[in-house]
């Protein structure tokens, strides 16, 4: 008996084993570009990772819930009390890489290795799902849009910054890509209901704010499915959608037992929404100033002149004093509807370029200036070749996650999860402007010729 590999045994008419290996090649070339685009975004961010120099800290003390996790098994800081101002997903997902590495002082390596491997892995992700939402659009225009991601320098540096940012960027993806595959219904209808009500349920337990924007998307594909419409077509988004609302209860109900009332996966909405006044007093400061010193905001005073700090309370303490600052926002907005509308218009533009230096706003700014510039050139093109739908739904999602943080708070790295949209929007109006160029310049050299 041979003792040869399946794979090298020759059976059937001679010339069979160039054939399959001639089928080896093809797929090989057909993976070839998303290698290339994982390996880019792989290469950045560990430069990044090894040039610049990294503080042992995540943004908003995700580290320590997940420390509490597993040390107390407790979601909190204190290893004590449990908290409700923070979504679960992603201190659970620090706390599953910390079971697995172990205590150890080199921790924050390793949660930045993580993080820069699931944003690499989100970049190939972008390629997946402009293919789902732009079929028939030249494939290169997909690669070109995962290419744009994985070299973006601002999500990369994020990505070694360490926050909750990376994670909602891959839920987010996961979803519209789930999402595109329900429009199309293309292959298991039941399989993609599923995956649609996972990733949708994921994407708002890791941020609350995704979670109007995961119900419109449900509701996009029940408008968008095509005639003639039958009874799985119609029921499968509403099925995701009743299996995303089962995840956000089931956290829910826990935070509402926890503090004693009602809590829609997290508190600090009566925070951040007065956190943004001093937030902004401090970044007018550093505008006007000749130094790039870094700000931040001041902690919200409650009625009782104490400052309110969510991290230092109990669920109980943290979910009265949030639904008190609420309350007086709610209060404030209808006694001075002009100066809130001031906010929300401030907020819009801080969605693009808030950041904790002047320095930093700058080149925020003049990124997503870029990018919304290009996406909107592309997304012309894209609409000109039949694909009006889903450039309204993609470029919907960037404008009401912007409208949807501009009530409260925003700042630029909220913008975080929009910038793969902006990537695949652009990717077509670069496309055209590389073959404008490269006729321009065949037609100089024929010309010399």
């Amino acid at each position: 008996m041979s003792m040869r590999p399946p794979a090298f045994q020759v059976h059937g008419r001679p010339g069979e084993l160039g054939i399959r290996n001639s089928s080896i090649r093809s797929r090989g070339r057909r993976f070839l570009p998303f290698l290339v685009v994982f390996g880019a975004a792989l290469t950045l961010r560990l430069i990044l990772l090894l040039a610049l120099r990294w503080e042992p800290h995540i943004i908003d003390d995700y580290d320590k819930i997940a420390n509490s996790l597993v040390e107390h098994g407790v979601f909190g800081f204190d290893g004590e009390h449990p908290t409700v101002c923070r979504a679960p997903a992603y201190p659970l997902y620090l706390a599953f890489l910390r079971s697995i590495v172990g205590s150890t002082d080199r921790i924050y390596v390793w949660f930045r290795l993580a993080d820069i491997l699931l944003d690499s892995l989100s970049a190939v992700l972008v390629v997946f799902v402009f293919q789902t939402w732009f079929r028939g659009v030249p494939h290169l225009a997909s690669v070109l849009s995962g290419a744009l991601y994985a070299l973006n320098p601002v999500a990369a540096f994020y990505t070694a910054k360490l926050g909750a940012e990376t994670l909602a960027t891959f839920f987010f993806l996961a979803y519209l890509f789930v999402l595109g595959m329900l429009v199309s219904r293309t292959g298991r209808t039941l399989t993609w209901t599923i995956a649609g009500g996972l990733a949708g349920g994921l994407l708002c337990l890791n941020k609350a704010v995704f979670l109007p924007l995961v119900f419109i998307g449900y509701a996009s594909v029940l408008i968008l499915q095509p005639r003639p419409r039958t009874l799985g077509t119609l029921t499968s988004p509403l099925l995701a959608c009743l299996l995303c609302c089962s995840l956000v209860f089931a956290w829910s109900y826990r935070s509402s037992v926890a503090a004693g009332r009602a809590v829609i996966i997290q508190t600090l909405t009566g925070y951040n929404f007065w956190y943004d006044f001093s937030f902004d007093q401090h970044r007018t400061m550093a505008l006007h100033a000749r130094l790039d010193s870094s700000f931040t905001g001041d902690d919200p005073i409650l009625s009782s002149g104490e400052p309110y700090r969510p991290y230092t309370l109990t669920a109980n303490e943290d979910a009265k004093d949030d639904a008190a600052l609420v309350q007086a926002a709610i209060r404030w907005s209808a006694a001075h509807p002009v100066l809130f509308m001031e906010k929300v218009g401030d907020n819009i533009l801080s969605f693009w370029y808030a950041v904790e230096s002047r320095g930093k706003m700058l080149v925020a700014g003049v990124s997503s200036l870029v990018l919304i510039v290009f996406g909107y050139k592309g997304a012309r093109i894209l609409i000109s070749q039949g694909y009006r739908d889903s450039v309204r739904i993609l470029a919907g999602f960037v404008v009401l996650l912007n409208l949807i943080y501009a009530p409260v708070f925003s700042v630029y790295r909220y913008s975080l999860s929009v910038i793969p949209i902006l990537c695949m929007l652009s990717s077509p109006f670069l496309l055209f402007l590389f073959t404008a160029a490269a006729t321009k310049l065949r037609n100089s050299h024929a010309d010399a010729v």
